[in-house]
């Protein structure tokens, strides 16, 4: 038995659940990833379903992001123009008025974004907490050598020790 952090055991599914079919793994690492999606399946669903967001969170958002879209400046297509970081494009003169709106809607979904940030906050703390898990290990020579820093880091925790 390992003690992980819940989300270690998210990003190790997803890890697993990424990997890709058509490359030819080694069979025992094969095998372990196999035996541990099995075994951390469960506990991963307990913990996405724990990261309900309120549905009137959801509202918020769009209408968020109409008010955006109606004072964004427009491509050709009548698109929002957007910059190389992905921030939005506006008009200086309807900053303001654009400020105004977003604040009126803060406003009237006040309560629902301080439930959302308490709830975000439980949910980091939920995350960050250990679990005992039966986790199937394998030498680290059996892994595949073409992995990226963030899948090595998630992989690892099914590494044998020594």
């Amino acid at each position: 038995m390992k003690s992980v952090k819940r989300i270690e055991l998210v990003e190790l599914y997803n890890a697993i659940k990424n990997m890709d079919s058509s490359v030819k793994y080694d069979k025992w690492f094969v095998y372990a990833t196999s035996v541990n999606l099995t075994k951390i399946e469960d506990e991963v669903k307990l913990i996405l379903e724990a990261n309900k967001i309120p549905e009137e969170y959801y509202e918020f958002e769009k209408k968020r992001q109409d008010i955006f879209t109606k004072y964004a400046n427009k491509d050709e297509n009548g698109e929002p123009v957007v910059n190389e970081t992905g921030a939005w494009s506006f008009a200086s003169e309807i900053t303001e008025t654009l400020r105004d709106e977003i604040e009126i809607l803060i406003d009237e979904y006040k309560d629902i974004l301080k439930e959302t940030e308490r709830e975000r906050d439980d949910f980091d703390l939920f995350l960050s907490d250990e679990v005992e898990v039966d986790i199937r290990e394998v030498s680290i020579d059996r892994f595949p050598d073409q992995l990226s820093p963030q899948e090595m880091k998630a992989l690892l925790i099914m590494a044998e020790t020594v």
